[in-house]
């Protein structure tokens, strides 16, 4: 089936230079743009339906994770609460371990960098189902830019795991043996 759904790469027009580019009088270049098959031109939900499947796979976790994202914040508040008054209870002068805890803040911001750089693709998608050529052409444009921050978000989530996370730093330099992890 994907084999009649494809494009063409076809010439489409003859670029002359003008007289200003320095070119010989007699050079000329193709210009290739693409087109789409008869059989998707006939039967456009063949390439909708997908496109939308795609859309919606990529919004469904730009809106859920945000929601599970509060959830979780909500029961490590909880247990961390349930932790100190344990903690205190056990130490002889009361006072909870003053040692902080960044998870709550990594978590924030990975769920933020994730619904932002992912969800609008999905968007995007959708809309081009919908739109007209010069919007599609816009939304294109778009598309580019959306993949490029999400690669940005994806190449730089180890990163700020690595800053914010005392555990994650401490695995990170154990696995790749830049510190000594033999007891003695």
């Amino acid at each position: 089936m994907s084999y009649w759904c494809h494009f063409w790469i076809v010439e489409v027009a003859e670029w002359v230079p003008g007289e200003e580019c320095g070119y010989p009088v007699n050079i000329t270049a193709a210009v290739f743009g693409s087109i789409q098959s008869e059989f998707s031109l006939k039967h456009p939900l063949v390439l909708q339906v997908p496109q939308t499947a795609d859309g919606v796979s990529q919004i469904i976790p730009a809106l859920t994770l945000p929601v599970l994202t509060m959830l979780l914040i909500k029961e490590l508040r909880r247990t961390e609460s349930n932790r100190n008054k344990v903690l205190a209870t056990h130490q002889s002068s009361g006072v909870p371990s003053s040692k902080t805890d960044h998870t709550t803040k990594m978590i924030t911001i990975m769920t933020v960098a994730s619904t932002f750089s992912e969800g609008p693709i999905g968007l995007i998608l959708i809309v081009q189902i919908f739109a007209g050529p010069s919007v599609t052409t816009i939304t294109a444009n778009l598309n580019v830019i959306f993949g490029a921050i999400v690669a940005l978000n994806t190449i730089t989530h180890c990163l700020v795991c690595i800053v914010i996370s005392s555990r994650y730093r401490k695995t990170v330099l154990e696995v790749f043996k830049f510190k000594n992890n033999t007891k003695r």
